[in-house]
């Protein structure tokens, strides 16, 4: 899943600096849980990991286990909203439900379907803080009207929006996920990503380093994603990433992995 390993979230809290505030890879939801829950239990994040994924482990226990191990997404796999649970954690987890992302929707109802006993996080943020260090002209572009306008009306927010709530009003999200993971809109998804920089020509080629970042992060998510299948060798592993992520990941994984074969969603029809 595009969401930060605890180990990581914890990793970039003892860095500091740029990475204390970060706002993405789930971080902040995970901090702000993991606050809650450590009112209660005083575990270290390695030791409520080994609890959380003992067999042994009572529901409750587990949920805070994962809470304190800093992956709420995997205390979803437990929780349900009649555990009995201290009540600011019970309503902290609601709120997380809540918000229905693919995480939400799809990840967590998935894997309880098929029993698994946790998800994997493999997104990565390693570069970001040294580079947005050099990002100084990069942010008033965000904040350009032309330039979001430009976002706004690319083909990959436009036809992807009309697709969403076409799928949604017929009840068929499979149909949606077939085409979010479509050659033409996984391609328009990189040309937005990428190719929303580098037509831009700023200041000490700070549109050169963003996409920079981007490709490092793509990178060091595909090793944590190859690092994952180790687990399940001749096995199968299902990755939820957004679809700019697709393309890259499936080119590096392409490149070191010889041994994987990387399947198509319209693969899995009636599968």
């Amino acid at each position: 899943m595009e969401l930060l390993p605890g180990d990581v979230v914890q990793g970039y809290q003892l860095e500091g600096g740029l990475y204390a505030g970060l706002q993405v890879g789930g971080s902040p939801a995970a901090l702000r849980l993991e606050a809650g829950a450590r009112k209660h239990r005083t575990w270290s994040r390695a030791e409520a990991e080994a609890l959380a994924l003992h067999p042994d482990t009572a529901p409750a226990e587990r949920v805070l286990a994962w809470l304190v191990a800093l992956e709420p997404a995997n205390a979803l796999l437990t929780w349900t909203p009649d555990l009995q649970l201290p009540p600011d954690l019970a309503a902290g987890l609601q709120e997380y439900t809540d918000h229905k992302g693919e995480i939400q929707r799809l990840a967590v109802p998935l894997a309880r379907q098929l029993g698994q006993t946790r998800l994997h996080h493999f997104d990565d943020f390693t570069t970001n803080a040294a580079l947005q260090e050099r990002l100084k002209v990069l942010p008033e572009l965000w904040e350009d009207e032309a330039f979001m306008a430009g976002i706004h009306s690319s083909p990959a927010m436009t036809e992807g929006d009309e697709h969403l709530q076409r799928a949604n009003a017929a009840g068929d999200y499979w149909a949606y996920l077939k085409y979010a993971n479509g050659p033409r809109w996984i391609a328009d998804s990189e040309t937005l990503e990428v190719g929303s920089y580098l037509g831009r020509s700023l200041p000490g080629g700070e549109h050169r380093t963003q996409v920079a970042d981007w490709n490092a992060r793509n990178i060091f998510m595909a090793a944590r994603l190859r690092h994952i299948t180790a687990l399940f060798p001749g096995g199968r592993v299902l990755a939820l990433v957004g679809a700019a992520h697709k393309g890259p990941l499936e080119a590096v994984l392409s490149a070191i992995a010889p041994d994987l074969r990387l399947v198509e969603l319209s693969e899995l029809e009636g599968g």
